[in-house]
């Protein structure tokens, strides 16, 4: 009798442990896992002990440290904390019929206290249901050295953000000592033949990673995950020549549409939001 009590004791134990199990693994199921935790983190941004309302410089400092004071959009009201569900996010208003940083979008620096050959950088960004992406426009990335943007040329920097193109399509957008185009060089976001593209009305995670090459080989890396996923890999760049000692040195949380001229202009007021940007030495999201 009392080898049958225990028999059946035993087959509940087990039982009571495979339920549990189960339903810890349902619990967790579709949940994100960082490969590393905070210990590694620069920076990270997610705005959750501001106050609702308008976004200003003054409180850059609490979310991104060593931030510098110059801004566009912050200063002229572009930019508010908004919250839904409990999560609090920044969301930027670009101004219609209007192109370029001055009049539509924020600008604004976060320098590093040192430069790193290696970093990883992460953001969630949502556009506006209906966004109408015209030709164009800029997102935020790393940069290092002089840190060139605006069609100019210069070899003692770099600048790799990111840029919507016509569609919502994804591209890493880059000023290197060797670019191609006077503007700025396109590295386009694939799964295969497959075009990566924003989707108004989502929630996407955009993360990349820099390497910065040995000065004048072409042995620097660049890659970008879209949601996990491996969209850009490149591993033969060239950032730096040959006299060169600059590195990662400064994020450029930059967003407005441009392009430098009206074609590039959306006709009417449109928003996206931005959270969880995190700098780190380690992978973020992926």
């Amino acid at each position: 009798m009392k080898c049958r009590l225990l028999k059946a004791t035993i087959r509940v134990a087990v039982f009571s442990a495979l339920l549990l199990s189960l339903c810890d693994c349902a619990s967790h199921a579709g949940q994100s896992h960082a490969i590393d935790p905070q210990a590694h983190e620069l920076l990270h941004a997610n705005f959750e002990a501001q106050p609702l309302g308008i976004y200003t410089a003054a409180m850059l400092p609490a979310d991104f440290k060593n931030a510098l004071l110059w801004n566009n959009g912050l200063d002229e009201g572009r930019a508010a904390i908004a919250q839904e569900g409990g999560n609090k996010f920044m969301r930027v208003t670009y101004a219609g019929n209007e192109f370029g940083p001055s009049l539509g979008g924020v600008q604004f620096k976060v320098p590093f206290s040192r430069g790193y050959d290696e970093l990883y950088f992460s953001y969630r960004v949502r556009f506006a249901y209906g966004f109408d992406f015209v030709k164009g426009g800029k997102l935020p990335g790393f940069m290092g050295g002089t840190g060139p943007t605006g069609c100019v040329s210069d070899r003692n920097g770099f600048s790799a953000r990111n840029m919507w193109r016509t569609g919502g399509e994804i591209v890493q957008y880059l000023y290197a000592p060797r670019k191609k185009a006077v503007c700025g060089d396109d590295y386009h976001y694939s799964k295969g033949d497959e075009k990566q593209l924003f989707t108004p009305g989502l929630w996407q995670t955009v993360e990349h990673r820099l390497v910065m090459n040995t000065p004048g080989l072409n042995d620097g890396v660049m890659q970008a995950w879209v949601d996990g996923v491996l969209v850009l890999d490149i591993r033969d760049f060239l950032f730096r020549e040959a006299d060169a000692s600059f590195s990662i040195d400064m994020l450029y949380f930059s967003t407005f549409f441009g392009g430098g001229d009206q074609s590039w202009a959306p006709k009417t007021a449109q928003v996206a939001d931005f959270d969880e940007l995190i700098v780190a030495d380690r992978p973020i999201s992926h």
